[in-house]
């Protein structure tokens, strides 16, 4: 008889199923005390990795199998309280890891250990769970509101052809994962409120129902009985509730979580949270002096508050500095292609502040445009432009300035003729200018002012240009190398001057040089310029 195979995925099956099957056992079968601590110390690490596994995932859906994780772990921890009341109650005993929680909670004292078991259970129930549970029917009842309008979004890219009809097939798929998600959260959380509500109960059982075996089959006196039983019921109540805590900061984490998609590598939570904190060094400026002004308050902890408005100062002044260093290394990379033709020395670079005298052709920025640039973008595209301009007029480049300017509006930028403004334009931001109005992506552009040849340009956003379509389209880079060409070719006789007639003069002579040497007999060089 040929040996049964399974495949992976029906191992897999298998698996969960029994887990299933023995979650459910737990609750009828008498356990012994060691495998009650094994499993409450799986438990524990359940809850743990659910945690961790949400504060990394890029984005809710990353983990759409959640609300049935949360089902399962429910159910597993309702069990566990069932086998570990059974045992408290017929041995007075459930295991070491109950009575350590126990003993570590009440602290000697029952009523202060009672008290904080209240304290935690209605922080889970009423703030996270309650807040939890209105955030999810919102997201749902929000998500199905905006399904047909994604729908139709995807029909709409997918007809003028910015989508191909895989991508829309795995679009529609996340937008049918993502609303099956959100619908199954807003029921899942049901299960975390009751499962607050539960082990409330169970605790006020225990300790109760405690009191009373303790009584009559112990032979306990009610004081003994209520310190036994209270103990280990508080343990117990305690074992099942961290766990449920971070189940539940767990799903309020992932239901809350509102991931950027304009971002070309999804981050983790940490990583937004750090970066959005960390994105206005002023805000924690004024957070540290109003933390130092609290000093001054009689009566409060003088060396704490100042202790923490030092540390916040201290953190912004490192935070301001890094942005500083940040924008100096991208505006400050070396672009070759600004560089005269023939000229030596180091590649200029794009300047903090105008050069100290005027330059026969410049580009003035605005300081929010030279931070969207790429400098080996930017320098390939004058380079391009530098060779078409040779092969075409025979000019060689003058050489150009380029800096930032913080009084000029948002995205702008200037082509400067000896300080004269030749040219002045606003650009959108990052997207990417469409050559030719009548192509079928046009439907979808964001329309803007004149730049070029175009009377009106149409810009489109990278991700809605198939591959197949990016020749048709220009980048940033491109648009600002071939406007301050265009500048550069309307008034080529201003740059026509003795050091690029002697340019010429030198790429002609070893080819012609009876001819260069008859002319510069009856012309001089400056006659010729």
């Amino acid at each position: 008889m040929a040996a049964l195979r399974l495949s992976p995925t029906m191992g897999n099956d298998l698996t969960m199923a029994a887990l299933i099957v023995a979650i459910v056992a737990l609750m009828i079968l008498p356990l012994p005390t060691m495998l009650i601590d094994t499993l409450l110390a799986i438990n524990i690490a359940v809850s743990v990795l659910l945690l961790m596994t949400t504060l990394f995932i890029p984005n809710a859906v990353s983990l759409s199998s959640f609300p049935s994780l949360l089902l399962f772990t429910t159910l597993f921890r309702l069990s566990l309280n069932i086998a570990s009341t059974k045992a408290i109650l017929l041995h007075a005993d459930a295991g070491h890891v109950i009575e350590s929680f126990g003993n570590l909670v009440v602290g000697g004292n029952l009523v202060v250990g009672i008290v904080v078991f209240i304290i935690i259970t209605v922080v889970q129930f009423i703030v996270i769970s309650k807040g939890s549970e209105r955030v999810a029917e919102v997201g749902a009842r929000f998500t199905l509101d905006a399904m047909p309008g994604k729908q139709m979004s995807i029909d709409a890219d997918l007809r003028a052809g910015i989508l191909t009809a895989e991508e829309a097939k795995r679009k529609r798929a996340m937008l049918a994962m993502e609303s099956q998600m959100h619908g199954g959260m807003d029921g899942a959380m049901k299960f975390v409120k009751g499962d607050a509500i539960a082990g409330l109960i169970i605790t006020m059982v225990n300790i109760l129902a405690g009191i009373v075996v303790g009584v009559l089959y112990h032979g306990m006196t009610a004081g003994e009985a209520s310190t036994r039983f209270a103990v280990l019921s508080i343990g117990d109540a305690m074992v099942s509730q961290v766990p449920s805590l971070f189940i539940c900061v767990a799903a309020g984490v992932l239901i809350t979580r509102v991931a950027d998609e304009q971002e070309k590598k999804p981050r983790s939570l940490g990583q937004e949270i750090g970066a959005q904190l960390s994105r206005n060094p002023r805000a924690i400026y004024l957070a540290g002096g109003l933390t130092m002004a609290f000093a001054l308050v009689p009566g409060f902890p003088a060396l704490q508050f100042l202790g923490l408005a030092m540390g916040l100062v201290a953190i912004a002044h490192w935070l301001g500095k890094r942005q500083r260093k940040e924008e100096a290394t991208v505006l400050s990379k070396p672009i070759s292609a600004l560089q005269r033709e023939g000229g030596k020395g180091d590649a200029p670079a794009i300047l903090q502040q105008p050069p100290h005298f005027a330059k026969p052709l410049a580009i003035r920025m605005s300081r929010p445009l030279g931070e969207l640039l790429e400098a080996d973008r930017l320098d390939e595209a004058l380079e391009s432009e530098r060779h078409k301009l040779q092969a075409h007029l025979g000019l060689p480049f003058p050489g150009a300035a380029m800096w930032v300017s913080a009084d000029l509006p948002e995205h702008r930028f200037d082509v400067l003729l000896n300080d004269v403004p030749a040219s002045q334009h606003t650009v959108p931001g990052r997207l990417l200018l469409l050559n030719d109005p009548a192509s079928a992506l046009a439907g979808a552009a964001q329309r803007h002012g004149p730049i070029l040849h175009h009377a009106e340009s149409l810009w489109l956003p990278p991700a809605a240009v198939p591959e197949a379509q990016r020749g048709a389209c220009m980048d940033l880079e491109s648009v600002i190398a071939a406007q301050v060409f265009g500048v550069l070719r309307r008034h080529a006789h201003l740059f026509m001057g003795v050091q690029e007639v002697q340019w010429v003069i030198d790429r002609v002579s070893p080819e012609y040089p009876g001819l260069v040497a008859e002319v510069q007999k009856v012309l001089p060089l400056q006659r010729i310029a």
